[in-house]
């Protein structure tokens, strides 16, 4: 009977009306009470997984996430939290998995965009059980949702909290990195890690161990763009001086790769890369460090990679920050004059759909009824994605071609 009960429910909240746009249809008054008894219903002193309630919940809190009635807060959290706790040893239902995990990140972010403090809170809420999934022999079913949610806290903050820092060792250890599954996860946690506590990883030092997994992504061609991933974060969050030693190091093992088993996602990744660099750490670093791997580097990786490559770039942050990062190039090196007529219908290419201000749409609608693979491994929160910034927000690149054109 609950379940059908919550069927209903799930059914009701999420039916499209007038242009197919998902209604507010509970009214203040029954927010509270339907979310009540959905959490009630749960029994979440219970091991049982039912995932038509678990969905239920799921869809009250995302439809009214922008709600200023839906009442939630560290109890309501605490009510989910319980529930994991019962389950994480021996899940039984990955779709109830799935929905628990988008509650709770959904609950998590309503209250850290009410009030950013209430994250010590929310913190001290879920923290050991996270710790317990993460570190637990057998109890990593849910790594990849934990990583997400961990990331998602750590991106919210400037310093890397004191809790955080035991588990760095864990996460470089080779378990985690051998499950395709955890790899986006833990590695866009190992990003916020960098973006966070750089000092910490140096003293530790944990940047070491965090290139070698760099260097066995990128030796991947399933998973070569979640290294560039972690070495363009590096470049971007790091100081310079912390890991300059490795660069030389680091264009090798990118340039033999290319050498041994080039793709256009493996260039494309390279580009947008090299990009970052040049945008963060200046042209004349990025020439420097080419001649020094051998001369003539810089025209070759521009005539045999970025004219062929560069358009495969989708992204548009990527585009942008492709864009100026040549435009840099032809103001700053005679080395690229010659074959700046083969380059300037690429860079307009580029250049072309650019908007000139780039923003994200947070609002989240409840997701297709076509089936969902909840058991692959990897199945990404919806309410806590990670959001893009755009490095070159202030130029534009329109106006910065000018410069090298006139």
């Amino acid at each position: 009977m609950h379940s059908y009960a919550a069927i209903c429910i799930e059914g009701y909240i999420t039916t499209k009306r007038e242009r197919q746009i998902y209604q507010y249809i509970l009214v203040p008054q029954n927010l509270g009470p339907v979310l009540e008894a959905l959490l009630k219903t749960l029994d979440p002193n219970s091991t049982i997984e039912n995932k038509y309630i678990m969905k239920a919940i799921s869809r009250v809190l995302t439809l009214n996430k922008q709600n200023p009635h839906l009442p939630v807060d560290s109890g309501t959290l605490n009510v989910l939290k319980t529930k994991l706790e019962k389950i994480y040893k021996a899940p039984t239902n990955p779709e109830f998995g799935y929905h628990l995990f988008e509650s709770i990140s959904c609950i998590s972010s309503i209250l850290i965009r009410r009030d950013p403090s209430s994250l010590d809170i929310i913190e001290s809420v879920l923290f050991p059980t996270l710790m317990k999934i993460v570190t637990e022999a057998g109890s990593d079913v849910f790594s990849p949702f934990v990583f997400q949610l961990l990331s998602y806290f750590l991106e919210t903050r400037n310093t890397l909290p004191e809790i955080y820092k035991p588990l760095i060792k864990e996460l470089v250890t080779p378990i985690h990195w051998e499950q395709s599954g955890n790899l986006p996860a833990v590695t866009r946690l190992i990003n916020a890690y960098i973006q966070t506590g750089s000092d910490y990883l140096v003293s530790t030092p944990g940047l070491i161990p965090i290139l070698g997994i760099f260097q066995k992504l990128v030796a991947s061609k399933a998973n070569d763009h979640l290294g560039f991933s972690i070495i363009q974060t590096i470049v971007e969050k790091m100081p310079l001086n912390v890991f300059s030693f490795a660069i030389p190091d680091i264009f090798k093992i990118i340039f033999t790769r290319i050498q041994g088993s080039k793709s256009i996602k493996l260039v494309r990744s390279f580009l947008v890369f090299i990009s970052y660099f040049i945008i963060t750490h200046g042209t004349t670093l990025f020439i420097e460090i080419l001649r020094n791997l051998q001369s003539n580097l810089l025209l070759m990786v521009i005539q045999s990679l970025w004219i062929p490559y560069v358009d495969s770039v989708k992204d548009k942050i990527e585009r942008k920050v492709c864009a100026v990062a040549m435009i840099k190039l032809l103001r700053d090196s005679m080395d690229l004059a010659e074959i700046r007529p083969q380059i300037l219908p690429h860079l307009s290419n580029l250049i072309v759909g650019i908007p000139t201000s780039i923003t994200i749409n947070e609002e989240i609608v409840p997701d297709s009824e076509t089936e969902k693979d909840y058991s692959s491994g990897y199945t990404l929160l919806s309410h806590i994605m990670k959001p893009s910034t755009d490095p070159c927000k202030d130029i534009n690149p329109s106006t910065l071609l000018q410069t090298v054109t006139n």
